[in-house]
């Protein structure tokens, strides 16, 4: 019989992302190739974020990633990092079939990373390194994938778990805000005529025409600054 002891298996505080793709079920069911293209890309753009930082934790799960980090910055820079590459993936292709979208969320607290699994905790685990390195127990987790839902489309949701007073606040983070209005712009005009396309050719793509609406008002409100002052061009207004 095996014997644990997760008395001695320690946590750590750390902020944990989760970030995924849009949609990867039904491109699957399309394509074996344009779900692989995706999915490799995510991927690539994940690890050129990860690979020179130090102090991070990340586990990819076919379409998306666990990323850890104590520290906010790091944790920040890897998400802008991640976020900028794919929107650049999305803004250079020329048809709407070849892009593919992420969103993710941020959640806060106590994670316990495999790899510090011993004999003493599970022996049976100590020396499989490159099995244990892939297991990850802890609350945030399960915060940060269960909230990723509410995320606009290329948006990432603050978990209230990682909301702070002098930090991160507010229901969503701004990947973005030194990149300007231009990019911001250029970009939701790109994910609304993306989700324009989806809802032309919904009935093949099996999406359902109230969630692509929803993901649309989601990306106006996520590239829309809701605290800025009033002009004369808001949306609101017309």
């Amino acid at each position: 019989m095996t014997k644990v002891n997760t008395s001695l298996f320690k946590s750590s505080k750390e902020y944990v992302c989760w970030i995924d793709i849009m949609g990867t079920k039904n491109t699957m069911s399309e394509s074996f190739q344009k779900a692989a293209n995706f999915i490799l890309k995510f991927h690539s753009c994940v690890i050129d974020a990860v690979k020179n930082e130090k102090d991070v934790s990340y586990y990819p799960l076919m379409d998306g990633v666990f990323i850890t980090a104590s520290n906010n910055e790091v944790i920040r820079r890897i998400i802008d990092n991640i976020f900028s590459n794919v929107a650049e993936i999305f803004l250079s292709e020329q048809k709407h079939g070849h892009r593919f979208i992420i969103k993710g969320s941020l959640a806060f607290g106590d994670i316990a990373h495999g790899i510090k699994i011993n004999e003493q905790i599970c022996p049976n685990l100590a020396s499989e390194d490159d099995y244990k390195r892939a297991i990850m127990c802890g609350l945030p987790m399960i915060q940060a994938f269960t909230a990723e839902h509410v995320a606009p489309p290329f948006g990432v949701y603050i978990h209230e778990s990682a909301r702070t007073p002098q930090d991160l606040q507010g229901k969503y983070y701004n990947w973005l805000p030194y990149k300007g209005n231009e990019l911001k712009n250029k970009l939701l005009k790109r994910i609304i005529s993306y989700f324009n396309w989806c809802g032309y050719f919904n009935q093949y793509l099996e999406m359902d025409p109230n969630k692509i609406a929803l993901y649309k008002k989601l990306a106006q409100e996520y590239f829309t600054n809701h605290m800025e002052s009033d002009k004369e061009d808001n949306p609101w207004d017309k």
